[in-house]
């Protein structure tokens, strides 16, 4: 008899149905734990977490709350990114991953090399210049050991 979603117990795992292991809905949630060279990093995810060569992950560190200057509500912690990686080398426990973006040709538009997932650049708003507060000194945009690592979903 072949077991259908209706027919599971309440104690099978929802992400194995049949064999399979569906997409789970909350990202994997990894951190560094080494930096080999320049090149390369050290996740502390791997194949027993679900973690797959070519997944890719956010590295970011979490900057300060945003609080809605007009209701004084906390919006949550600000996500700093500092690097997008793809897992080169998933092991049993942990995994290897690069910045292997693709650089588009210098003759693309905009638009072709933010599909590509080439750079895009940044235009300057016109803001008030005495209200801004840079998120984090530049030397924190480095990636250090514990800094904290999201799968990309979607």
């Amino acid at each position: 008899m072949i077991k259908t979603r209706k027919h599971l117990s309440l104690t099978t795992p929802q992400s194995v149905i049949k064999g399979e292991v569906l997409m789970s809905e909350k990202p994997i949630e990894a951190q560094v734990i080494r930096i080999p060279d320049e090149f390369s990093i050290i996740l502390n995810r791997g194949r027993t977490h679900g973690v797959k060569e070519g997944m890719s992950f956010v590295v970011y560190i979490e900057g300060e709350n945003v609080i809605d200057p007009l209701t004084g509500k906390n919006l949550g912690k600000l996500q700093i990114v500092k690097a997008r990686v793809t897992v080169t080398e998933a092991q049993e426990n942990f995994s290897m991953a690069k910045d292997i973006g693709r650089e588009p040709s210098s003759v693309a538009s905009e638009a072709i090399k933010a599909m590509l997932g080439g750079p895009v650049i940044a235009r300057k708003l016109p803001v008030n210049e005495s209200e801004i507060r840079p998120l984090l000194d530049k030397k924190d945009y480095r990636i250090r050991i514990g800094d904290k690592a999201k799968q990309i979903v979607g």
